[in-house]
């Protein structure tokens, strides 16, 4: 899901894609990636080092192009005045159950939000 805005933000100008689901992607835990992912955030947790369970963030690499297949129908719309070429979100990750190595995901963007921020300092 994306987030967008922050503290002090104003509506947006023009009409955004707000509810919007975009593609479901599919893929399956790679054990030997989430080692390798465990090691490279310093996390050597036995149960991740031996492939028997899944670190949580590990997921955020997966969830990434939705997120960016979100943020790309946003920023194509040219609906936001006074930007600056950009657009800033965020996800939230629902578990519904452990992600464990082997398992079948998939997972979804859904753009449920979206905010101008106030002007750029000086």
């Amino acid at each position: 899901m994306l987030r967008s805005g922050g503290i002090g933000a104003t509506p947006p100008t023009a009409d955004l894609p707000v509810g919007v689901s975009y593609s479901t992607y599919r893929g399956r835990i790679d054990a030997d990636a989430a080692i390798a992912y465990a090691l490279a955030t310093n996390d050597p947790n036995p149960a991740y080092v031996r492939g028997h369970a899944v670190p949580p963030l590990f997921t955020s690499s997966l969830v990434l192009e939705a997120v960016h297949e979100a943020v790309r129908s946003c920023a194509a719309t040219e609906a936001i005045e006074g930007t600056r070429n950009a657009v800033h979100g965020s996800h939230e990750v629902r578990f519904f159950h452990p992600v464990e190595p082997g398992m079948t995901v998939q997972w979804q963007a859904t753009t449920y939000a979206a905010t101008r921020p106030g002007p750029a300092p000086s």
